[in-house]
């Protein structure tokens, strides 16, 4: 799942997550961008797609 919103801990800031499962366990990838966060969450689910278990 990937979800996007407001950053809780600071102003104008965006925060990204992956999250999923894996053997009944919860894991979540976190990002933040102040700018080019189109740029961001395409590293981001680049970075989680190079995940091995």
């Amino acid at each position: 799942m990937y979800r996007e919103n407001d950053s809780s801990f600071m102003e104008g800031v965006v925060t990204q997550q992956i999250i999923f499962l894996y053997k009944k366990k919860e894991y979540v990838v976190t990002s933040g961008c102040w700018e080019k966060c189109e740029e961001t969450k395409a590293d981001l689910f680049n970075l989680v797609s190079t995940i091995k278990f």
